[in-house]
């Protein structure tokens, strides 16, 4: 009889610890990997987001004049970025700031050289956890990210390197994230862009880039 009670009482411990691990969530790098751990009735917590990737670009109109000598392909560049988002459900409100650099020469013997040319963008954004908008989902892996912001360009003058040029456009991307792990995954991106330049001229392109993001719900 002592065994059978040990059992019992074994059993109705280790269900009220999975319940109570049901209940707190998850904080990145927790086992559970993907699971929420929230009611799709209540809203998912502040969360913060890092990611660090790479791409390139095609340019839509490519000025072929001596200045800017363009070619169709942008230089590659490096991408670091990170945003904060409210707490919601399906559709999380939020803000960020990314930093790009060239990774490449552009064309031209006036062009920007690797690391000389920088873009801040800051931007307001949404975030789309697939798994609120999709019935019988349990697993927060997939989400949507939209972004719209205002690439801020600082870089070395088109043939005279001891001139800084200012510049600014226009930007709206969209990302797909997955996360394999609770806070971290893989996105690939997609952002159409126009930019003003010097001499009055517009440059406008497509990008796409990916890489690695970090992932983290600030639980109460």
């Amino acid at each position: 009889m002592s065994l059978v009670g040990a059992c019992i009482l074994a059993l109705c411990l280790a269900t009220a610890s999975t319940a109570s691990a049901q209940e707190e969530g998850y904080a990145w790098g927790e086992a559970g990997a993907g699971s929420t751990g929230q009611s799709a009735t209540t809203d998912d917590p502040l969360r913060i987001m890092g990611y660090l990737g790479a791409g390139f670009g095609i340019r839509l109109l490519a000025n072929l004049d001596p200045i800017f000598s363009h070619e169709f392909i942008t230089p590659a560049y490096l991408d670091v970025g990170g945003a904060v988002y409210l707490p919601g459900r399906e559709f999380r409100h939020g803000v960020g700031l990314a930093v790009s650099t060239g990774l490449s020469a552009d064309a031209g013997g006036s062009g920007q050289q690797p690391l000389t040319q920088w873009v801040i963008t800051p931007s307001y954004q949404l975030l789309l956890p697939l798994w609120r908008l999709t019935e019988g989902a349990d697993y927060d892996e997939v989400q949507l990210q939209i972004r719209v912001g205002i690439p801020l360009v600082i870089g070395a003058g088109l043939g005279d390197t001891s001139r800084v040029d200012f510049t600014f456009g226009g930007e709206l991307a969209l990302a797909v994230q997955y996360k394999f792990l609770a806070g971290f995954g893989i996105y690939a991106e997609a952002q159409v862009d126009v930019i003003g330049g010097i001499q009055d001229t517009v440059h406008p392109f497509i990008a796409v880039d990916a890489g690695f993001l970090i992932d983290y719900e600030v639980l109460p």
